[in-house]
């Protein structure tokens, strides 16, 4: 089979097709949604069809087949950006220059050469333009940690520890960043810090924005909670993210004032309490209870963009710790320690000691997922179990979710604003190197460890680098579904390289629609440029219906093959689940 190179003309029955790979070709660039004509978002720059004489024939780009008496079709693709490969936007290997942090600003000091030692949970804005992280890197311990913002693939340093604070006199140093942060669709973020000021006044919630800079939202001791006159806040702020114009929601511990210790921790919503230990009482308790909240989970409240719907997990004051621990979402208990998870068929409780995480995205669908007393594993969005234990990766797969060789079966939930979602989960998969993927709507695996990652970013996955263990819950997916995730990178010969945080473009389409070339498919278990090629030489009516495997859409197909059957090989590009 013929190799795929740069600008190179194929001659298909009634004209050329013409390919140009563009590997350097900025993404993101005019990016729209994939379509006959535009494939940007699948790294395509430009698709078109033109009579013997160069002039388009009618119906411009949406022509789906060529003229009889010639014509051509060419095909611009970045092939960098194709769904199935895995770029890399950081990472901490040394040898690569993808581990050198990128430019700051007057609020830091970033010397020439400083590279990257570790990332933190990366965070997305509510239209999915924009995301900032917490990263370490290896200059001085007492500066080696960042804030970077980012929008796709470009990104700048926002805060750095140990550079001068603006608010304070005599001046203090921003100190370490509070993991979880906020940011907004204009570049807004809100984040905590840790000065080196007098510890009874030393954590501060700040804001960033790009023309005006650091702003001072709250700060330990000497801010009184919103609506709350009694309080101020105290050593603990966390769980801060962004709301819709400019404000923020988050965890207040430990206030200081004269509220008791069962009253002193609170969830707040821009300037409202959303919930308060000893006050707040959740509906839907287990046996209809009536306990307040006891205490909230540190990094464990999120609430959607707008501020209208929220999920925090804590403890209700129950007396007891065998049922008290819960999961809430807009103050009705919806999953509980001691109760079976409901609509799920399981005859088997919530684990004592509910250890499960939570998630939410922009617009309010909610995850959780935790472990039964019988030892079960699973994972729910919006309240529906949509993977458990034992349970068949995707529909029909004889792979199956395990956690033989794992703590817990699942690792990872995220999903975007179209209703999309992506779970990450260990598998029985024989290889052990192999054995855990990243799932699309529970009906495409769309990374798997031991994946070939381009470090490099030249288009070819080429340089020795495979995924190795997936960061749990450090990914978000975006609305046209590019997948951001960290994962720890490996050689061949199964050498730790480093972590890194990379990106994939992601499809729906069905798993291996475009897996044509050879008499069932390629053997490699990929769609890829044997693929594309088998399409373009089979260009036009097919000349035995019976027995015309590019003719893949529709499904069945329908005697031509032409620009349907390409977008389909193309949206299904990548490794095979």
């Amino acid at each position: 089979m013929q190799k795929l190179r740069n600008d190179v003309d194929h001659n298909v029955p009634g004209g050329v097709v013409s390919l140009t790979v563009v590997e350097s070709s900025p993404v993101g660039d005019n990016a729209t949604d994939i379509s006959k004509g535009n494939l940007d978002n699948q790294g395509a720059e430009d698709i078109a069809t033109t009579d013997s004489g160069g002039t388009p024939l009618a119906g411009g780009d949406d022509q789906s087949a060529l003229a009889p008496g010639g014509g051509s079709l060419s095909l611009f693709f970045n092939s960098a950006e194709l769904p199935g490969t895995i770029r890399t936007i950081f990472s901490t290997i040394v040898t690569s220059p993808t581990s050198l942090v990128p430019p700051g600003n007057a609020l830091t000091s970033i010397t020439p050469g400083t590279r990257f030692a570790s990332f933190d949970r990366p965070y997305r804005s509510p239209d999915g333009t924009r995301w900032a992280m917490v990263a370490d890197t290896d200059q001085a311990v007492t500066q080696d940690a960042i804030i970077v913002a980012g929008e796709g693939l470009s990104s700048s340093i926002k805060v750095q520890e140990g550079l001068p604070f603006p608010f304070t006199n005599p001046v203090e140093l921003f100190g370490p960043f509070d993991r979880n942060l906020g940011v907004l669709d204009d570049g807004y973020m809100g984040f905590g810090t840790n000065t080196n000021g007098p510890i009874a006044s030393d954590e501060y919630l700040l804001s960033f924005s790009p023309p005006a800079g650091i702003g001072l939202w709250w700060q330990e001791g000497l801010t009184q909670l919103p609506g709350v006159p009694t309080e101020s806040f105290g050593a603990t702020i966390d769980s801060v993210h962004c709301i819709q114009g400019g404000a923020v929601a988050l965890r207040a511990a430990g206030t200081i004032g004269s509220a008791p210790d069962t009253q002193d921790d609170f969830l707040i919503t821009v300037a409202t309490t959303t919930a308060r230990s000893g006050v707040t009482i959740p509906t839907g308790q287990a046996g209809g209870t009536s306990f307040p909240w006891e205490i909230f989970d540190a990094n464990s409240f999120y609430s959607s963009s707008n501020g209208t719907i929220y999920i925090a997990k804590g403890d209700l004051a129950t007396g007891t710790t065998l049922a008290d621990d819960v999961v809430v979402v807009n103050n009705q208990v919806r999953l509980q320690e001691g109760s079976i998870v409901p609509g799920s068929g399981f005859s088997s409780p919530i684990l004592s000691s509910f250890a499960g995480e939570i998630a939410m995205t922009p617009i309010g669908d909610w995850f959780a997922r935790g472990t039964n007393t019988d030892g079960q594993d699973w994972l729910v969005r919006n309240g529906t179990v949509v993977a458990r234990t034992d349970a068949a990766v995707t529909p029909g797969s004889p792979e199956l979710y395990d956690d033989a060789l794992t703590s817990a079966t699942f690792f990872s939930m995220t999903g975007n604003n179209a209703g999309d979602w992506v779970i990450g989960g260990a598998t029985n998969a024989v290889d052990a190197n192999r054995n855990a993927v990243l799932v699309l709507n529970g009906v495409k695996v769309v990374a798997r460890e031991g994946d070939r990652v381009d470090l490099n970013n030249n288009g070819q996955s080429d340089d020795d680098v495979f995924l190795s263990l997936f960061a749990n819950d450090d990914l978000f997916l975006t609305e046209d579904r590019f997948l951001y995730f960290q994962s720890g990178l490996r050689n061949a010969a199964g050498t730790f390289l480093g972590s890194a945080f990379l990106r994939i473009k992601v499809d729906p389409a069905p798993a291996c629609g475009g897996n044509i070339s050879g008499p069932s498919g390629n053997g490699a278990g990929q769609v890829n440029v044997d693929d594309l090629l088998a399409v373009i030489n089979a260009w036009g009516p097919c000349a035995d219906p019976n027995n015309c495997p590019a003719d893949i859409v529709p499904p069945g197909g329908n005697n031509v093959v032409n620009v349907d059957d390409l977008l389909a090989v193309i949206n299904g590009w990548g490794a095979c689940p």
